[in-house]
């Protein structure tokens, strides 16, 4: 048992951290649009599916957010290191 906590511990550790942050998105974005004072007359409209629909939402936005950051970055560091973009930078100067 002491090995497998050893060899998976930090990745159930992350695992349960997305999870308890999703949770928490769902709760705190389903409070929101469920009795927020903003969305009074949208909750007239569609009853309590707004909250249901915009509170996956806020989950998905934050998951589509993991996956696009390291994509983002390793794209930054390739155009950073090309030779048009220092181009395009000395022409500027």
């Amino acid at each position: 048992m002491s090995n497998w906590m050893v060899n998976e511990g930090l990745s159930i550790i992350v695992i349960l951290v997305w999870l308890a942050l999703n949770a928490y998105l769902f709760w705190n974005f389903y409070q929101v649009y469920d009795v927020g004072e903003r969305y009074v007359y949208s909750r007239q409209l569609y009853g309590s599916f707004l909250a249901l629909a915009r509170a996956p939402a806020a989950c998905l936005n934050f998951n589509c957010l993991l996956i696009l950051l390291p994509v983002c970055r390793n794209l930054l560091s390739f155009l950073r290191g090309s030779s048009a973009v220092r181009n395009i930078n000395s022409a500027l100067s």
